[in-house]
């Protein structure tokens, strides 16, 4: 199956320095983002819409959970979901880095 610019890697890359690797079809939004790990949820609001950088830094290795007793099971152990407001929720395996520069 051949990629298109709408495909997106299977794997986003984590680190301790910049925090999650955002995919480009997902930095603009409009009102709000969710966010979501093994350990958390994070609902991230715009007044106008957003533009997030190539990274979210509010998201770091530690949000990953080697306890299976987690909020989020379904996205044990390693797992992000990614839903802007009104669209599809994306999920992606995390590769956790120690750097990304």
């Amino acid at each position: 199956m051949e990629k298109t610019e709408r495909d997106t890697p299977d794997t986003l890359s984590v680190s301790e320095d910049l925090g999650l690797w955002i995919p480009e079809h997902l930095r603009e939004f409009t009102a709000q983002i969710v966010f979501r790990t093994p350990k958390i949820t994070i609902q991230h609001f715009e007044s106008d819409g957003g533009d997030l950088g190539v990274h979210y830094p509010v998201i770091t290795p530690d949000d990953f959970d080697t306890d299976p007793d987690c909020r989020n099971e379904h996205l044990y152990p390693n797992k992000v979901s990614i839903m802007p407001q009104g669209g599809d929720e994306e999920i992606f395996t995390v590769e956790i880095r120690d750097s990304l520069k």
